[in-house]
C-alpha cells in the first residue's frame, strides 16, 4: 500500500489550507450520508446523521467567509512561507514592448530579502517556467552576478514559475510572481533604462 502524498508541513500557503478545508468537508460529508444510509437499528441514527450532514455545510461556509474576510490578516501572515523561500523573491520590470505583437517587454530576475542564499553566493542555479507558449523546457540561468536575470517578450499577464537550486542541496526552492502590465495597472517607478519597476 502506498504512502499518502499529503505532506502537512508543506501545507503553509492560504490556498493550500482552504483546498485542504474543502478536501475535509467532501470526506466529512461522505461519512455521514453512507452512515445514514447504512445504519438502520436504532432508526434516530440516520435521521440524525442525515440532520448533521445538512447543519455541516452551512456552518462550513461560515467558517470560511469568516476566514476570509474578519481573520483574513491573519490568514495572510505565514512565517513558515518566509522560512520555506529563504528570503527569496521573483520581482520584474517591465516597459511597452519593442518586438511586434507582443504588449511588453520583461526582465525577471531574483531578489533577497536580507541575509540568505543569494547574498552568500549558495544558489547554483534558477529554472524558470513560464508554460508551453513560452518556452517547450524551463530556462536555466546561471548568471549570479545579475541575479539570476531573463527576458521575456509578453502579449498579456503572466504566471512564472522557478526554482532555486542551492549548493548542496537536493530540494529546490519553490517560487512563483504572476506579472501584471494591463492598461488598467499604473506601476509605481520607472528606473533608468525606462522600464516599469513593479516592486
Amino acid at each position: 500500500m502506498s504512502k499518502p502524498k499529503i505532506e502537512p508541513h508543506k501545507i503553509t500557503k492560504p490556498v493550500q489550507r482552504m483546498a485542504v478545508w474543502f478536501a475535509g468537508l467532501i470526506l466529512l460529508e461522505s461519512i455521514l450520508i453512507t452512515g445514514a444510509c447504512a445504519i438502520r437499528v436504532p432508526t434516530w441514527v440516520s435521521g440524525f446523521l442525515s440532520i448533521s450532514g445538512v447543519v455541516l455545510v452551512p456552518i462550513f461556509l461560515t467558517m470560511v467567509f469568516m476566514m476570509q474576510t474578519r481573520f483574513r490578516p491573519q490568514l495572510q501572515e505565514d512565517s513558515f512561507y518566509y522560512e520555506e523561500q529563504k528570503g527569496l523573491f521573483l520581482v520584474h520590470t517591465w516597459r511597452p514592448s519593442r518586438t511586434p505583437g507582443q504588449i511588453a517587454d520583461i526582465i525577471i530576475w531574483v531578489h533577497q530579502h536580507g541575509d540568505g542564499p543569494k547574498t552568500e553566493g549558495l544558489i547554483e542555479r534558477i529554472e524558470y517556467s513560464l508554460g508551453p507558449k513560452f518556452f517547450s523546457a524551463p530556462i536555466v540561468k546561471t548568471n549570479a552576478a545579475d541575479a539570476f536575470r531573463m527576458e521575456i517578450s509578453a502579449y498579456g499577464p503572466v504566471l512564472c514559475l522557478a526554482r532555486a537550486y542551492l549548493i548542496g542541496e537536493t530540494r529546490p526552492i519553490e517560487l512563483e510572481r504572476y506579472i501584471n502590465f494591463e492598461t488598467d495597472f499604473r506601476p509605481a517607478d520607472r528606473d533608468a533604462s525606462g522600464l516599469e519597476e513593479v516592486l
